[in-house]
């Protein structure tokens, strides 16, 4: 059904910050934006100006001309004459007969006549002069009120149209700013989202647990890395074992004593042993090929370009049995291919967790000649699970992943040589929980779906 422009609706229009700009009834099939509501009303007021223009002209043209005498007011003296000439006139009818006296009377009544006559005719000429005078002074002011009404007709067009070319200037400028602004926070929420994805502080973990070694404690880790609060020294003495611990503060506490030092005992001794035997079998439960307890999983990838993300895990294949694996260790080495490292290797040891939507990696150990050239920033992350090309398996409905990117970064500012390409070999050990029950022997350990080869 089409509708009738004749039907009015009440619209409004906001300028970009929510304040309100116009409002007014509108016929309804004007379109609903700012554009269009704005050029309607534009044309709408173009129009009353118009109309008000018109009326102002006509006003002042009624205003300035002069009151016109009626034509019964102008005849009336006329008619007035005229009866009076004849009266005269009737009274000279008998002039033949009349005496000499009579006659002389009679033409001395004719010359009055016609002087008056005369003095009629000249008023008219002079009213007539006066009404033609009224009348050009008319036309001379309706000309100038004309001209005055086009050029406030005029003013008011411009102004239309120069309040229009400031609206849209002033609309453009507050959606650049808009816009600008908008761009601007969203760079720095950018940037701090930036900050805030990925571990985050010095490469290393705080303190590496205990490590043990003959004699006074060294200066250095054994992987030539300084100490950090967290770390404990084990000095394994002849005579006893002592233990060293590194606080927060930094400080190192004061040796103590754990356990004697243990001693062979030479002696010889002739026991038979009666007591009876039970054998308790013990399961072991662990997953398949390819698992994390015990054994690892292939790298999904063997090379990764410099600076470029790379998924080299994914555990989709546990998601048929009861594990969910969300952390575990990563046992990488890195060969650079070209440049000036080519063949020069990198080990490094990175334990990795997903917790709560956040991804967590801790590089606790990096060795080799790219030790100090690169990093390895490591992301976890989750997403649906899926089964590669090739594969028949058939996965539980909304079964989730964990996936390991690795992205090869440089590391201090001695430069990257150049290197381009990196090969990959390594292990991904899964942590899986315990399943926490007894299971007889003969039972099926649980089997991945497919193995990583």
């Amino acid at each position: 059904m089409a509708r009738d422009d004749a039907q009015l609706i009440k619209r409004r229009v906001f300028t970009d910050g929510g304040d309100l700009l116009r409002e007014g009834l509108v016929p309804v099939s004007i379109p609903n934006t700012r554009k269009d509501l704005m050029a309607w009303w534009a044309k709408e007021d173009q129009r009353i100006a118009d109309e008000e223009a018109a009326a102002a002209a006509a006003a002042a043209a009624e205003a300035t001309a002069p009151p016109m005498p009626e034509p019964a007011e102008l005849i009336a003296p006329l008619e007035q004459r005229v009866a009076a000439l004849e009266g005269e006139l009737s009274q000279l009818q008998g002039i033949a007969t009349a005496t000499p006296e009579a006659v002389l009377e009679g033409t001395m009544q004719i010359a009055r006549a016609a002087g008056a006559a005369a003095l009629v005719e000249a008023a008219g000429q002079t009213v007539i002069a006066q009404v033609d005078g009224v009348a050009a002074a008319a036309d001379a002011r309706l000309e100038m009120v004309e001209g005055q009404v086009a050029e406030t007709a005029g003013a008011v067009g411009q102004l239309l149209v120069d309040g229009r070319e400031r609206l849209d200037q002033v609309s453009a400028e507050m959606l650049a700013k808009t816009t600008k602004a908008i761009s601007k926070r969203i760079a720095g929420l950018e940037v701090a989202a930036s900050q805030l994805r990925g571990p985050k502080g010095d490469r290393g973990r705080v303190g590496q647990g205990l490590i043990a070694g003959a004699g006074k404690r060294p200066e250095k880790r054994p992987d030539g890395s300084d100490w950090a609060p967290g770390d404990s020294w084990l000095d394994t003495r002849a005579e006893g074992f002592q233990l060293e611990y590194l606080d927060a503060a930094g400080k190192w506490s004061k040796p103590a004593r754990l356990v004697p030092a243990p001693r062979l005992i030479q002696a010889t001794a002739n026991v038979v042993d009666m007591a009876p035997r039970i054998n308790s079998p013990q399961t072991i439960i662990r997953p398949g090929s390819g698992g994390g307890a015990g054994s690892g999983e292939h790298l999904l990838t063997r090379a990764a370009n410099y600076n470029l993300p790379v998924t080299i895990a994914d555990s989709s294949n546990w998601t048929t049995t009861t594990q969910d694996p969300t952390s575990g260790n990563l046992l990488l080495e890195v060969v650079a291919v070209d440049g000036a490292f080519a063949g020069k290797r990198g080990f490094a040891s990175i334990a990795f967790n997903y917790s709560a939507g956040v991804s967590e990696s801790v590089e606790y150990a990096l060795l080799g000649d790219l030790a100090n050239v690169f990093k390895f920033d490591l992301t976890v992350g989750r997403s649906p699970a899926s089964v590669p090309s090739g594969i028949t398996a058939t996965l539980p409905p909304g079964a989730s992943r964990t996936t390991l990117t690795l992205q090869i970064l440089p590391d201090g500012g001695g430069g990257t040589g150049g290197v381009g390409q990196f090969l990959l070999s390594g292990v991904v050990l899964w942590t899986f929980r315990s399943k926490g029950r007894a299971q007889d022997p003969a039972t099926a350990t649980e089997q991945p779906a497919w193995n990583w080869v």
